[in-house]
């Protein structure tokens, strides 16, 4: 398409603007990101060098088990954590791994910059615009500058994108396909131009993407092992796909999750007074939203040759739906968007419509622009925090009536295709809306048997345990994890930058994990002392003494303090363990990579398998007959019981979210343990239930 000529006034108030963003750039976005490590960078570079040190990755999603690898490694961020993160996507920065994290960050914006070149030179070719435009597109998104502070890699999924958009208007189908499918094997979203080729019968491309995603996919399951894509397939996926893989509530995503969430959804801590409480609306809502956005976009799409201008709007246009309907979309996400912001101005300055370009400027800076979390008993002002989402929807619309105007009249719309794509759409919907309904109405009845906390005190609360009148947690906060002791009255915790990530209680001994010099160090809380170097999980026994777990490359054995030789066989990789005795202990475990069993050693036998399926956390109750522990079912995490005298198990909760680690009470009838129900993926509260009579 060309592109008017514009008055040359207007070529200098370009350039102003233009140096102006370049020198914002290089004086203030540059030497911040420069500076500090910030958030997201860290969690790639410490997952990709735990590849490189052959550490066994099982566990790599799980926050404490990460937040350990970390302290080890000496990185200075608060807090880090691999989830939503898909494995494969954090390999980019293995080449980096040799170096200083902070040096390997210098290296990577620097890359990150050298990529502008191509991408710009792919949007010259796509949109016929100036280089002059497209760099002044790139230094007005907020979004880039975000990429940058974070050390995020969107710019690299731009460029694959925006080379997998030139390739197949250039008739490269293959390589358009292999540069989606790469793109999708790092990011989900990117997969819905599956969609396209699909309504083109652009066979090639699908087939070639989904053998690139099958590639990755073997790829990283050959680095990573099978289980930490178990976990992400039937736990992290499913939980992104609902909008609670973080906290709805905590986070400012602007997503129509989070929205509804806001308005309908109550949560204790998080939002205790929501506009209108509806699991009803929340379920029906939902999905209904998201088809009205997608379903349009998918309709219209053309199963014929068309021009090349329409087919770059269909691919804008289905992005843009894309990064609209998505669950956690965050502000550096949206860098995406100067593709379909260059493909529009392309049009509005062909037509010489300024106004249409101003506006969709403001859109562009509003759209990337960061909005601070609102905060609970917002009402419908809720909306005013999250600007960005009405925004979208109404760019998604826009283009989506351009591509009604792109139709030809004589074209006829209810195809029999576009009838069976509307039936799936109303399909989906209709059974996402019976599950949603479900599984929130299920989740919110966990409530009961929440315990009261104050939200200021963290975002999660795991490893609870009480006694003597205490109840004790791990709690996460925004400058690290911190041992939390709650007497009834008053809530204390330790203010040292020092992480505290596991703790053993002993009447008025308690035992606390913390990292010191790149090694987990085992201390008495009463005065910090070192007990014990290289170990955590510390567990006691009224008879025999303290138990601990050692790791080495990510694989745990149960050792008892004072002996030199371990508990359990190196076969075995201890995920955590329930120590009541040397001769009465329980500890969950995984061989060959696989997924965690239950493993007891009782009086008179060895230590043996349960049959329990994929099962974790187990806790032996003080009077030895009773074993806590928590089976993964149907997605979901559940408590059940075991009888150590005859082995009957009952189960004690069939909820659809996750109720882990129990701790046992003196009376050896109730318990404490963590429950994510009604709030975010592991971003588990304290509950307290009797389940002994």
């Amino acid at each position: 398409m060309r592109v008017a000529r514009t008055a040359p006034y207007f070529a200098w108030i370009e350039r102003s603007i233009l140096l102006l963003a370049v020198l914002y750039l290089s004086f203030h976005t540059l030497p911040h990101a420069w500076k500090q490590l910030n958030t997201d960078f860290p969690n790639y570079y410490l997952t990709a060098k735990l590849v490189g040190e052959h550490t066994d990755m099982a566990r790599a999603q799980e926050w404490v088990w990460l937040q350990r690898q970390k302290d080890l490694h000496a990185i200075p961020n608060p807090l880090i954590a691999l989830v939503p993160i898909t494995p494969f996507s954090t390999l980019i920065l293995y080449p980096f791994t040799g170096l200083e994290p902070l040096t390997a960050k210098h290296v990577w914006i620097v890359c990150n910059l050298l990529l502008l070149i191509p991408i710009a030179w792919f949007l010259r070719r796509l949109t016929g615009l100036s280089y002059t435009r497209i760099a002044l597109a790139f230094a007005l998104s907020l979004p880039l500058h975000r990429n940058l502070l974070d050390g995020q890699f969107y710019l690299l999924l731009l460029l694959l994108i925006v080379a997998a958009l030139w390739s197949y208007v250039e008739g490269h189908a293959a390589a358009a396909g292999a540069l989606v499918g790469l793109a999708a094997a790092c990011k989900i979203f990117p997969a819905v131009l599956f969609i396209l080729f699909w309504r083109r019968r652009a066979w090639k491309a699908l087939i070639s993407g989904l053998l690139t995603c099958g590639a990755c996919l073997a790829f990283a399951i050959a680095i990573f092992g099978t289980q930490i894509h178990h976990v992400y397939l039937h736990e992290v996926l499913p939980a992104t796909l609902r909008g609670e893989v973080l906290p709805p509530y905590a986070t400012a995503s602007g997503s129509i999750s989070s929205l509804l969430h806001y308005l309908f959804l109550s949560e204790p801590e998080w939002n205790p007074h929501p506009w209108h409480t509806s699991v009803t609306a929340y379920a029906v809502l939902l999905p209904l939203v998201q088809m009205l956005l997608m379903a349009p976009v998918v309709l219209l799409l053309a199963s014929r040759r068309e021009s090349r201008e329409v087919v770059v709007l269909e691919w804008c246009t289905l992005l843009s739906a894309a990064l609209t309907v998505s669950t956690i979309p965050a502000s550096y996400n949206f860098v995406l968007i100067v593709l379909p912001l260059c493909v529009l101005a392309v049009r509005a300055l062909a037509q010489q419509r300024c106004r249409w370009l101003f506006v969709m400027l403001v859109a562009f800076a509003v759209i990337g622009a960061p909005f601070p979390s609102a905060g609970p008993g917002r009402g419908l002002s809720i909306l005013f925090f999250m600007p960005r989402l009405p925004i979208m929807m109404a760019a998604t619309a826009a283009m989506v009536f351009l591509l009604w105007r792109e139709r030809e009249p004589s074209t006829r719309f209810w195809t029999l295709e576009n009838r069976v794509f509307a039936a799936l759409f109303l399909l989906s919907a209709g059974l996402t809306v019976m599950r949603t309904l479900k599984l929130e109405t299920l989740a919110r009845t966990e409530m009961a048997y929440r315990l009261p906390a104050d939200h200021a005190l963290g975002y999660l609360r795991s490893s609870p345990q009480s006694s003597d009148g205490k109840l004790r947690y791990i709690a996460m906060m925004p400058m690290g994890y911190r041992l939390v002791t709650e007497d009834g009255m008053t809530r204390t915790h330790d203010e040292a930058g020092i992480d505290d990530l596991s703790f053993a209680v002993n009447g008025n001994d308690v035992w606390v994990e913390r990292a010191q010099a790149r090694q987990s160090v085992i201390v008495r809380q009463s005065d910090f002392r070192p007990l014990v170097t290289g170990a955590h999980d510390p567990a006691f026994s009224a008879t025999s003494g303290a138990a601990y777990l050692r790791d080495h490359l990510g694989r745990g054995q149960l050792w008892l303090a004072g002996s030199s030789q371990p508990l359990t066989p190196e076969s075995l990789n201890i995920y955590e363990a329930a120590f009541h005795s040397r001769d009465l202990y329980a500890v969950s475990a995984a061989v060959d990579g696989k997924a965690p069993a239950l493993y007891l050693k009782s009086p008179g036998s060895a230590l043996a398998m349960l049959s329990t399926g994929e099962a974790r956390y187990p806790a032996i109750s003080p009077d030895g007959k009773w074993l806590a522990y928590s089976r993964f079912e149907a997605g979901f995490w559940n408590l059940w019981l075991r009888d150590l005298s005859n082995g009957a198990t009952q189960r004690i909760t069939e909820l659809p979210c996750n109720q882990i680690q129990p701790s046992w009470e003196q009376d050896s009838k109730h318990i404490v343990y963590g429950s994510d129900c009604a709030r975010a993926l592991w971003f588990t509260a304290v509950s307290r239930r009797q389940i002994v009579p």
